[in-house]
This record gives structure tokens, C-alpha cells and sequence, in this order.
């Protein structure tokens, strides 16, 4: 479960798209997570945006992610 020693082990540095809510309980995570990943050579495509860890956030952010994903 350790992410970051994940992404310090990796042989390669796909790009990364990260989205989470700011009042989201893993926001301070999420955060860390991604400044890390960018220290390492990541390219970190990062959002947040206000409200909840619930459906209603996922559906209104889940179109940006995969217009991201597919654009690859």
C-alpha cells in the first residue's frame, strides 16, 4: 500500500491524472502523492475541486478523466 515507494521503484514514469475532492479524507494524501510524483519525473495532470467523497463528485469529475485517459 506504500504508493510512493511504488513510484520510486518504477522502470518507467507514466502520466498520472489525479483528481480528489478538497474535502475529500485523503485530500493531504493525495496531495503528497502527487508533489512526490512530480519531484521523481512524473507528469501529474492534478484537479481538486470542492465537495464530498461521494457518487455526486465522481460523476461530475469521471468525463475530464476519461477525455484525459483516451487523448493518450
Amino acid at each position: 500500500w506504500d504508493l510512493t515507494a511504488l513510484l520510486e521503484r518504477a522502470a518507467d514514469r507514466p502520466e498520472i491524472y489525479l483528481v480528489c475532492s478538497e474535502m475529500d479524507s485523503v485530500y493531504r494524501s493525495n496531495v503528497r502523492f502527487a508533489r512526490r510524483a512530480e519531484e521523481l519525473g512524473y507528469p501529474v495532470e492534478r484537479r481538486t475541486a470542492p465537495g464530498l467523497h461521494d457518487w455526486a463528485f465522481w460523476a461530475a469529475n469521471l468525463p475530464a478523466a476519461v477525455a484525459w485517459a483516451v487523448k493518450k
